[in-house]
């Protein structure tokens, strides 16, 4: 059963907010999935504010730009993070693309929050396997996520790749 119990993320000033928002809520399971079953769940035990919102043509609707899906924020006392996420076949480097792009283009909306990356793949590949550009666009994403963080208290996993169907405690 879902906590109706109204709740807001303020912090986050885009002005697609509210037309792009698809729940503010304080429910315990947060399931973000696509059409083709691809999902990340985040478990939240503790009912904190969690507001979901559509980034692929909602706040970000050029169809030249590659963004992420969705924009996932967590809104209370002790924290507000924002965890950006691509649900994703097999192509990492895409949504690696997809991330880095859609955070270059909201930060500046999430000067008060921590900032996440989250990518559900159908199939990861080992690290080994992995191309150098698209190990450079990781690494672009991991610094870009170092520095807005840098003078917060920001404790998770800054980014992160997930087969199956991940689960996530927030």
């Amino acid at each position: 059963m879902v906590n109706l119990m109204n709740c807001k993320c303020e912090s986050f000033k885009h002005p697609k907010n509210q037309e792009c928002r698809e729940f503010c809520d304080v429910r315990k399971t947060i399931v973000i999935r696509d059409k083709k079953s691809t999902q990340w769940t985040f478990e939240n035990p503790t009912e904190r504010c969690a507001c979901s919102i559509k980034i692929d043509n909602c706040i970000i609707i050029d169809q030249q730009i590659r963004k992420c899906d969705y924009l996932l924020l967590i809104c209370d006392k002790t924290e507000n993070a924002a965890f950006f996420i691509e649900l994703k076949g097999q192509d990492s480097k895409h949504a690696t693309e997809q991330i880095l792009t859609t955070i270059q283009i909201l930060k500046e909306y999430l000067s008060d929050f921590c900032l996440y990356a989250r990518i559900a793949l159908t199939k990861v590949r080992p690290l080994n396997l992995i191309s150098v550009d698209e190990k450079k666009l990781r690494d672009s994403v991991k610094s870009l996520l170092q520095k807005h963080n840098k003078s917060k208290n920001c404790h998770r996993q800054i980014l992160d790749y997930q087969s199956g169907k991940p689960v996530e405690k927030i």
